[in-house]
């Protein structure tokens, strides 16, 4: 019975022994491993060397993972070899290596864990080109103080939360074409980028994306990007080149607060929300409001110290606490008649004089003032109901003298190429339609009629832009916007798309070819140098030529957005800028 008791008490033994895992010790590397399976897994190393060559095999079993925090804090490790039998790299396996300097990967590695390489302070290149995984985990290479180069994988669709954190020496890095999603933090903190280009696709730019990077100087922005997060460019206080597409709707708490834009920002249209101190800490002077902004949070302007103007748009109903405050230069608002609500210390550290209410006295008196807003509240601010006018050209949204926009504008009414859209309402602001446009021309080249139309285009609706749309397509200054196919496959006419805002490179190619075919002068300057620009590669094959003629003659001078200039051809054109444009277009054709 005795004997039997421990045969049953070794079976047991044995069999729970099956499976375990017996560490083993590689006497020439100092590596620890585990086999499972006829696999090796490294756990540990305490090699106290320079330079590492990770064996292919350990115990006579393949390499097939290095575990997390495998290589944790090796003190002395430089250079490190993996072979291609790896593939799965652990958590943090060489983070803290702090003399690592640099790394390339296998095209075997197919996972990698999160903060493979994180703190590792001496790191300064890292290929990954080889790997086929599709998302960079979270911290890869966070606190890589001296990382300057990465090549990134062509199959990588997503950069995980803090990838980049704090990689100050960062100068060079590979984008995917296929890269569209980004994590929190992915470069925030003093990351040595000076420029970045989001790839096409990208929908957000996500929480402190970028916040306090004092390097950057240049972000471009696709033209599919939704929303810009929270903090994402907080703090860039050297970010001067930065367009915001057609596409934005929404910028969160603090996401371009402190941005280093100057002189003049233009929101686009589309914008409808703007969060809690989402611009605040700007130094520019004009800022224009989009019409379709609807909500803007607490503080949303608050110490733009050298704004001096601004009108809100028609769809606001409410101004929360502190949207102005320590807004220093301001000293004049408009404030469209839907508002209701004014919040507290709206304009505290303001210079505001005159408030300008586009609704009746009788409006006003329904709008809830919170207290505290002395101005308002004492009558120290005076309240003018109605628009500012002109006491010139009697329009009350006329831009005052000082403004870039105000000699085209002025230019404009003054000759006749451009009226109101009422006795007192120039709305420089606003788009310009297709048909709009040529309709400019048109009365340019004297307004000519025909007894016979040409019936080539199909999609003319409204009587008052049919002579001038047809004059367009007879001069040559537009064929269209497509063809009309009839369901024998018959070609039965053009598209002009009239109702349509045109944007700045069709305005330009409109010049250009009233110059050939109407005013038959000689084109010059099309071959000119855009590279100035940054971003001179968005426009159409099309419209080069014509582009870079506007731009060697004058005629364009780009968009300015926050102090950087832009060619932005894509934008539709504002009146304000086709009035300015206009100007430019009569000059150059005196001169010439």
């Amino acid at each position: 019975m005795k004997h039997r008791f421990w045969f049953v008490f070794l079976a047991v033994c044995l069999l729970l022994s099956v499976g375990a895992l017996a560490a083993d010790r590689d006497s020439e590397t100092g590596i620890t491993y585990t086999i499972e399976n006829g696999e090796a897994t490294i756990v540990k190393c305490d090699f106290t060397g320079k330079t590492l060559e990770i064996p292919a095999s350990l115990g006579g079993c393949p390499v097939r993972e290095i575990g997390s925090r495998a290589f944790f804090d090796m003190k002395a490790l430089e250079d490190v070899t993996i072979p291609n039998t790896v593939q799965r790299i652990g958590d943090h396996a060489f983070s803290e290596s702090f003399f690592l300097k640099s790394i390339t990967l296998p095209s075997s590695v197919t996972e990698l864990g999160m903060g493979v390489f994180a703190s590792c302070d001496w790191l300064q290149q890292a290929d990954l080109s080889a790997l086929r995984i599709t998302r960079l985990p979270d911290g890869t290479f966070r606190d890589c103080g001296r990382l300057v180069t990465v090549q990134l994988p062509d199959t990588l669709t997503a950069l995980g939360d803090r990838c980049f954190y704090e990689t100050r020496d960062l100068m060079r890095l590979s984008l995917p074409k296929g890269l569209t999603t980004f994590g929190r933090e992915c470069f925030a903190v003093n990351c040595g980028l000076e420029s970045f280009a989001f790839p096409a696709g990208t929908t957000e730019i996500p929480e402190g994306c970028f916040y306090q990077c004092s390097r950057l100087k240049s972000v471009t922005l696709p033209e599919t990007v939704t929303t810009i997060g929270k903090d994402a460019f907080r703090s860039c206080n050297n970010l001067t080149a930065m367009n915001l597409p057609r596409s934005l709707r929404t910028v969160e708490e603090s996401g371009l607060a402190g941005v280093g834009w100057q002189g003049t920002l233009r929101l686009p249209e589309g914008l409808t929300t703007l969060g809690k101190n989402a611009l605040s800490f700007l130094d520019v002077e004009e800022l224009i409001l989009p019409e379709s902004l609807r909500q803007i949070g607490e503080g949303a302007f608050r110490s733009c110290r050298d704004l001096k103007r601004i009108t809100l748009p028609s769809g606001l109903t409410e101004i929360p606490d502190y949207a102005f405050a320590d807004c220093g230069a301001l000293e004049e608002i408009t404030l469209p008649a839907s508002i209701r609500k004014i919040g507290e210390n709206v304009f505290s550290g303001t210079s505001v004089k005159d408030v300008y209410y586009l609704g009746t006295e009788a409006q006003w008196k329904q709008v809830s003032v919170a207290s505290p807003n002395a101005g308002l509240l004492d009558g120290s601010t005076l309240v003018n109901f109605g628009p500012k006018t002109d006491p010139i050209y009697g329009m009350r949204d006329m831009p005052a003298p000082d403004e870039w926009s105000y000699p085209g504008i002025a230019f404009c009414l003054e000759t006749g190429l451009m009226n109101g859209m009422d006795r007192h309402v120039f709305a420089p602001n606003a788009n310009t339609t297709r048909a709009q446009m040529v309709t400019i021309l048109w009365r340019m080249a004297g307004a000519p009629r025909y007894d016979f139309p040409i019936n080539v285009v199909v999609d003319l609706t409204q009587d008052w832009y049919k002579p001038a749309v047809e004059w367009a397509f007879r001069a040559k200054i537009t064929t269209g916007t497509g063809e009309y196919i009839g369901e024998n496959g018959m070609h039965l006419g053009r598209y002009f798309s009239p109702d349509e805002n045109v944007t700045r490179q069709e305005l330009v190619a409109f010049l250009y070819r009233f110059t050939d075919m109407v005013a038959r002068k000689p084109v010059t300057g099309d071959t000119t140098d855009l590279s100035r620009f940054p971003d001179a590669e968005s426009v159409s094959g099309w419209a080069n030529a014509p582009m870079r003629w506007a731009v060697a003659n004058g005629i364009l001078h780009g968009n300015e957005i926050g102090g950087t200039v832009f060619l932005d051809p894509l934008s539709h054109a504002t009146r304000a800028q086709i009035a300015t444009l206009m100007r430019n277009y009569v000059l150059y054709l005196s001169a010439n």
